[in-house]
């Protein structure tokens, strides 16, 4: 290097020789540089190293590879695509949702395992056998990753969760790796429906939660206005767990009024289904203890998660079971007209006309067609039409995609 170059070099990284040699040595961007040494606590030595695995793995075999985790609270789904947005590995592992008392290291524990699930299935590709399974393998592995998890959005939980997240999958440069709400991934669809400049985002999951969004400047997405949840505790109402624990309740009234000798009628449909999903159909009713069941302590499944699976129970017999069809009924209404319905009030804080907002259903729920069906006819009774009304079933790869179709540098 020319001497002229170096004083240029020096300058741009303000004098720092530290830097200056990062740069240098591994021809990053001086921005990228920083953030690395940074991270390094100022090592170089520890930088460099960081700096040269992340250069030398951005291309493996000639190929770049992106990582989405989609965390909800029943499970955690990741996705990893080549730069043709071939999919290459799936994974799967235990829920994600950090306002349900699970620790940093559980959650980060789940994010990994469903991580090296699906790079079991990369190790079928021989293209990619350089990304064998293993913690250490998950240092470089990938050019970009974009983590959504469910509960991201409460104080003070992306800042203690991003640092050991960037070590953990060795993404130190600015832009490599993004966190952020697990509904936000379905955000990236914005940019394959130019003709409308806001959606809105509704769940119906184990929880429920809606939100809109605009199309800023870049083309991306920019979340202006969200509505309801708020966790199983205080509502998310349309959500599998509220599903799941009406049905729960009806069954216990039936199960309390056997036992006063109130009602001596066999158990229906509607009760059978519930206290099979819940293990607990034994040939005497008046025998099975429920309450203590699902409320003992340590177990697993967890109370939360054995509720919100009763939400099976209920929609299987629907067709059936006036008991399900009026959970059911009362838990779409609420839905539409108030978790979904406060964003459609003119007054609401990013208000744009359904006529021209899109409308993404996402979650478990919504895969059941009986479910869509009084949806949807409640969106007709509101007399809401919206420009579109798309169900998304795979967030992971919505947001995959979304990461590899960015310009280099560009933040996810």
């Amino acid at each position: 290097m020319k001497n002229a170059d170096l004083d240029n070099l020096l300058d741009q990284c303000q004098r720092s020789v530290k830097l200056a040699l990062l740069v240098a040595e591994t021809g990053l961007s001086v921005e990228q540089c920083r953030c690395d040494l940074e991270s390094a606590n100022g090592v170089l030595a520890k930088a460099l190293k960081k700096s040269t695995t992340q250069t030398e793995n951005d291309y493996i075999n000639g190929r770049q590879f992106a990582l989405c985790i989609d965390g909800g609270g029943s499970k955690c789904a990741a996705v990893i695509i080549d730069q043709t947005g071939t999919i290459i590995g799936r994974g799967r592992s235990g829920p994600c949702n950090l306002t349900d008392g699970r620790s940093m290291q559980e959650v980060i524990s789940n994010l990994v395992t469903a991580t090296q699930s699906a790079m079991d299935e990369c190790k079928k590709d021989q293209t990619v056998a350089a990304c064998s399974p293993g913690v250490a393998s998950l240092q470089g592995c990938f050019k970009t990753a974009w983590i959504g998890l469910a509960g991201m959005d409460r104080s003070g939980y992306r800042e203690e969760l991003l640092p050991l997240l960037r070590e953990k999958f060795g993404l130190h440069s600015p832009g490599s790796l993004r966190l952020s709400n697990d509904v936000d991934l379905l955000a990236a669809l914005m940019s394959q429906r130019p003709e409308t400049r806001s959606v809105i985002i509704l769940i119906a999951g184990t929880g429920s939660v809606a939100m809109r969004y605009h199309r800023d400047s870049s083309g991306g997405a920019t979340r202006v206005a969200r509505s309801g949840g708020w966790g199983h505790i205080l509502g998310d109402e349309g959500g599998g767990y509220a599903i799941g624990q009406q049905g729960i309740k009806l069954t216990l009234a039936c199960l309390e009024e056997r036992r006063l000798g109130i009602c001596e009628e066999r158990l229906g449909e509607f009760e059978d289904a519930i206290l099979r999903q819940l293990g607990c159909l034994v040939p005497d009713p008046n025998c099975i203890d429920l309450v203590s069941q699902l409320l003992a302590q340590n177990q697993r499944p967890s109370t939360k998660s054995q509720i919100a699976a009763a939400a099976e129970a209920v929609l299987s017999v629907a067709k059936h079971s006036e008991k399900a069809m009026m959970i059911l009924h009362d838990q779409v209404r609420h839905l539409v007209d108030h978790t979904l319905g406060r964003l459609l009030h003119p007054q609401c804080a990013g208000f744009v006309s359904d006529e021209e907002t899109g409308l993404v259903l996402s979650g478990g729920i919504f895969s059941h067609p009986t479910y869509r069906e009084l949806f949807l006819e409640r969106l007709s009774v509101k007399r809401v039409s919206f420009a579109y009304v798309e169900r998304v079933e795979d967030a992971a790869l919505t947001g995959a995609i979304s990461l590899m179709s960015k310009p280099p540098g560009l933040s996810p």
